[in-house]
């Protein structure tokens, strides 16, 4: 199965099978990665900011429209 992905090359050699990574199957997963772990940071910098502003926007309502002294 890794073989087929391209992540392993395989020689036999008399009665052994030699496996080793291949490079550049490697640089596809890696690629991967990245791309994958781009977008997941992406997306949660995102909705951290959106329930930042949102806490925010809160606060302030509440300080705009809250308990006021009588004078």
């Amino acid at each position: 199965m890794l073989q087929s992905a391209g992540l392993v090359e395989h020689h036999s050699v008399g009665t052994r099978n030699l496996y080793a990574l291949a490079p550049g199957g490697l640089d596809l997963a890696q690629r991967w990665l990245v791309d994958m772990w781009d977008t997941a940071l992406g997306d949660f910098a995102a909705e951290t900011e959106r329930v930042i502003a949102e806490r925010e926007s809160g606060h302030q309502a509440e300080s705009d429209s809250g308990p006021q002294e009588e004078t």
